[in-house]
């Protein structure tokens, strides 16, 4: 039987969601970043705006990322690969740059 990696109970992870915002609207909306540690404890927020619709999601998430004190990160969990609209983010560009 193969055998899985097992994963650290203290992993630290990063939750990405937006906020709310009127449809057809334009600028910008809010873009928060919550950092768990093992599921139980916040460690840390990271927030940023986005354009409505616009393309800079995926940007803003990888400079978040990188920047953050937390640099232990190793899952980054999306709710969805659309915010603010439709500004899509690119998940392979974020593994890769990440």
């Amino acid at each position: 039987m193969q055998r899985f990696r097992a994963i650290k109970k203290e992993i630290r992870i990063v939750a990405w969601d937006d906020g709310p915002f009127k449809f057809k609207s334009k600028g910008k909306d809010i873009l928060v970043g919550v950092i768990f540690r093992g599921g139980q404890f916040i460690d840390g927020l990271l927030k940023t705006e986005i354009e409505i619709d616009g393309l800079d999601a995926t940007k803003k998430i990888i400079e978040k990322v990188l920047k953050t004190k937390h640099k232990d990160l190793r899952i980054i969990m999306l709710d969805g690969i659309t915010f603010a609209g439709f500004n899509t983010v690119d998940i392979k560009e974020i593994y890769e740059k990440t």
